[in-house]
């Protein structure tokens, strides 16, 4: 009898360290995910502003104004979560 309470006792721990773990894991991913956005963000607005001081300054280089255009705008967030919700579902 005392064991089996001892062993209903060590899962109860068990499952709430499980959980605690868990949400400790989403708090990181979410935080690392701020973090990669608002990096995004900075990269983004620093190749707009060296595209700005390159066409100021007159340089002409061979750039694929098509890919730096996509480099330039802003990350769609939506389609990001959209694209990772499955994967973390299946």
């Amino acid at each position: 009898m005392g064991l089996s309470i001892f062993a209903v006792i060590l899962s109860v721990t068990v499952l709430i360290n499980q959980n605690r773990q868990g949400r400790i894991e989403s708090i990181q991913r979410n935080v690392e995910f701020e973090v990669n956005v608002r990096a995004e963000e900075e990269v983004t607005r620093l190749l707009t502003l060296v595209h700005e001081i390159h066409q100021k300054l007159g340089l002409n280089a061979v750039i694929d104004n098509k890919e730096l255009e996509e480099m330039k705008s802003d990350t769609d967030l939506k389609a990001i979560h959209r694209a990772v919700e499955p994967k973390q579902k299946g």
